[in-house]
């Protein structure tokens, strides 16, 4: 949600924040296989990078079968899958264009064609709250800068630019939510 720069691009967080040079690379982020009975857990993880146009590739070590897909980095809210999804040999996912296809719906609009994870959750607690956005300011009071969950928009600074999007995820209570 951040790092949206309109037309299905990202900006380029890594390069902006100092992390490598390559500007086709938007951020990390980690990609876990659930088990579809309760209590969900965890069978694989892959990091990947997540490219601009919002692609991203992923490689699991774990048997062909149905799982939820969890989708977390490091300043968004975790996102699942809204139904349990085959994995094979290759398997092939959208989750931009289609919010039906997250459990309950749990993404932001990005524009009239996109969706995209929801921005500001700093300490990893499933909530964009006031603990979040007090770490946001304090950061924004240091002038912090480089490759910090607390630059919500990417480019490279904490500052003022990145309080809105994080204020309007507060008061509207976003959280996480996924299967039980």
């Amino acid at each position: 949600q951040g790092y949206y720069v309109g037309s299905g691009f990202m900006s380029p967080v890594l390069s902006n924040q100092g992390v490598t040079a390559d500007t086709m690379i938007c951020d990390s982020v980690d990609v876990e296989l659930h088990e579809v009975g309760h209590p969900n857990s965890m069978i694989a993880s892959a990091r990947g990078a997540l490219q601009r146009d919002g692609s991203l590739s992923v490689a699991f070590m774990a048997n062909p079968d149905y799982y939820y897909l969890a989708i977390k980095h490091r300043n968004t809210i975790q996102t699942w899958t809204s139904e349990p999804i085959w994995f094979g040999n290759s398997s092939v996912l959208d989750l931009t264009t289609d919010p039906s296809q997250v459990f309950a719906y749990n993404v932001a609009p990005l524009d009239s064609m996109y969706y995209g994870l929801y921005s500001g959750e700093i300490n990893a607690d499933d909530n964009i709250d006031l603990i979040d956005l007090m770490t946001v300011e304090n950061d924004i009071s240091m002038f912090a800068y480089g490759y910090l969950p607390t630059d919500i928009n990417g480019d490279g600074n904490v500052d003022l630019l990145d309080s809105p999007l994080i204020e309007s995820n507060v008061s509207n209570f976003i959280y996480a939510v996924y299967p039980n």
